[in-house]
């Protein structure tokens, strides 16, 4: 998973945020977004609503090396895709 080893937690906290996450190709992802409204983006998968959202990539909730990613603001606007490159 080039070179991620365990749980890696992100937490981003604030007013009105906008967050763009890129992430190597086959590194596993969970992303939780909390807020008033709330808009993910994660792999072209679009989620939105009122309050939370949440998305996780396959192998993210049973696999021990993941990113775990918490946004918490007023109105949320996150990205997750899998463009950086794997080093």
């Amino acid at each position: 998973m080039g070179g991620l080893w365990g749980i890696v937690p992100i937490t981003v906290n604030g007013g009105a945020l906008t967050v763009h996450l890129h992430r190597p190709a086959g590194t596993a992802a969970s992303v939780q977004v909390s807020g008033g409204a709330v808009s993910l983006d994660a792999d072209g998968e679009q989620h939105r609503g009122i309050g939370s959202v949440g998305w996780s990539s396959a192998g993210s909730v049973s696999g021990s090396d993941a990113y775990r990613v918490e946004i918490n603001g007023g109105a949320c606007t996150v990205t997750m895709d899998a463009t950086a490159p794997n080093t």
